[in-house]
């Protein structure tokens, strides 16, 4: 499973209309029916609270992903999620929404195994007790034509 994260509701409702499209006409269509997979919508009064398992693609708003992010670690299924690719990464440093960017990507570090802290000398303190999915393989992609800080974020996120 996978989830699109967008900033707005109108750029949701633009990606989900581009999808359908696909799946109408027969790109998607094509991969997802023989697994009995989905595309479902996550914003504004679109989607419920909850991933059902045959969910291929979510496009869900950053509020919306979170809270389907905290809906996967309590159900324990957090291991389903292959993927998320959050458009407009340079949102994380938004004084209104950028917290609940950060919130979700530090769950999703530490949830699958990467989020180790490190100790004022340096040295990883943390275990992998309490992490829903130990063999990391949870890939995060995130896009920004603006990103100011690239090697900061890098950094915080532990990628290349």
């Amino acid at each position: 499973m996978g989830l699109l994260v967008l900033p707005y509701v109108s750029i949701c409702a633009e990606k989900v209309n581009v999808m359908f499209e696909l799946v109408q006409a027969e790109h998607l269509e094509a991969l997802l029916e023989p697994v009995g997979k989905h595309v479902r919508s996550y914003y504004g009064n679109q989607g419920g609270g909850s991933l059902p398992k045959d969910t291929a693609i979510a496009v869900c708003t950053i509020e919306k992903a979170n809270s389907l992010i905290n809906r996967l670690l309590e159900e324990g299924r957090l291991s389903e999620l292959g993927i998320i690719v959050i458009d407009e990464l340079h949102m994380v440093g938004d004084q209104n929404r950028g917290y609940l960017l950060e919130l979700m990507l530090t769950k999703l570090r530490y949830a699958s195994g990467e989020g180790n802290t490190e100790s004022s000398s340096g040295e990883t303190s943390g275990t992998s007790s309490g992490k829903v999915d130990p063999a990391g393989s949870l890939q995060i992609v995130g896009m920004s034509a603006t990103l100011p800080n690239v090697t900061a974020v890098a950094d915080w996120l532990q990628v290349r």
